[in-house]
């Protein structure tokens, strides 16, 4: 999934004011395609935030990685070691 700042134009803060409380006062979005994820005041802010989903996304995907080679060395379900996972969180 890409990310990406934009910059709201005030078509789109009215458009986004419909739906999300903040958009009024708010100048940039953090999203994917058409789904907003998050507005924000500045750019950097934005920025921040575009970079935090990043590196969930990455730590994600890793976790799958890592998840199908265990299962496969182990022998078991996805779904099981999500459970021995969620058990010691």
């Amino acid at each position: 999934m890409e990310y990406s700042i934009k910059h709201l134009t005030e078509e789109d803060r009215k458009a986004f004011k419909k739906t999300h409380e903040l958009a009024e006062t708010k100048e940039w979005a953090v999203m994917d395609g058409s789904i907003v994820f998050s507005v924000h005041d500045t750019e950097l802010e934005a920025a921040a935030e575009q970079t935090k989903l990043n590196l969930a996304e990455k730590i994600f995907d890793l976790y799958e990685v890592w998840r199908e080679g265990l299962s496969d060395r182990l022998g078991v379900s996805n779904e099981t070691i999500d459970e021995a996972v969620q058990d010691h969180i």
